[in-house]
């Protein structure tokens, strides 16, 4: 095994060696105690995307300002507002197409109702 390492040890490599550096889960065990104090009972149904968003956004709070969150903000009041509009709109043609379908069921009656009484 040592022999092994020395031949590793030996070969020219363009990284650098870190076994100086010593492994700890400090950083993990940091973002679990985040995630506990976001994930609380009430926000129990908040996704896994969603989470994981308010996470990176607190740990990374030098890439995004005022400017970022405004920008998000106007994004989704448009896109709320499209979801909306697109709504009303299906909703009106489902209503003129009801009003259609209703209005060539009193045709026919009116019509069978005229050949009753012989007047076609």
């Amino acid at each position: 095994m040592k022999e092994v390492e020395e031949e590793l040890s030996k070969t020219d490599s363009e990284y650098i060696n870190c076994n100086f550096l010593g492994a700890s889960a400090a950083i993990v065990e940091c973002l679990w105690s985040k995630l506990d104090a976001l994930v609380v009972q009430r926000r129990s149904g908040m996704s896994p995307i969603m989470i994981e968003a308010i996470l990176y956004l607190k740990e990374n709070r030098d890439c995004w300002g005022i400017e970022e969150v405004r920008e998000a903000l106007r994004r989704v009041k448009a896109n709320e507002k499209k979801e909306r509009t697109r709504k009303k709109m299906q909703a009106q043609q489902e209503e003129e197409e009801q009003i259609a379908t209703e209005a060539v069921a009193l045709g026919v009656q009116q019509l069978a109702v005229s050949y009753e009484e012989g007047s076609i």
